[in-house]
């Protein structure tokens, strides 16, 4: 039985999300996050199949390239260090943390 490769990449991936979501319910205290514990809830969430009869659209699939996410997630995590980002480094911030490292393929 050999250890998870990617390991240390989804460890990386749980604590830079629970910063950024630390960061982003700090930043809009009017618009509260859901009380959840991300790293499980979502993944279970998302994989839920949607009421009968509810209109859906092909979902769109992602492919992630394990070292060009970790670099984008170690410069998300050096962002977060800052105590006060512009909106420019907050874009920037957001746009590392969805689609840093991946590829839209569908």
């Amino acid at each position: 039985m050999s250890e998870d490769p990617y390991a240390p990449l989804i460890e990386l991936e749980q604590q830079v999300t629970q910063r950024w979501l630390e960061a982003v319910a700090a930043r809009t205290p009017q618009w509260p996050m859901p009380d959840m514990d991300w790293s499980t809830d979502w993944a279970e969430a998302v994989n839920k199949p949607l009421p009968p009869g509810t209109m859906q659209f092909p979902r769109e699939q992602w492919l992630s390239y394990p070292n060009r996410r970790a670099h984008a997630l170690i410069l998300a995590n050096r962002l977060l260090d800052f105590e006060d980002l512009t909106d420019e480094q907050w874009h920037t911030l957001g746009m590392l943390m969805l689609y840093g490292g991946k590829e839209r393929i569908a």
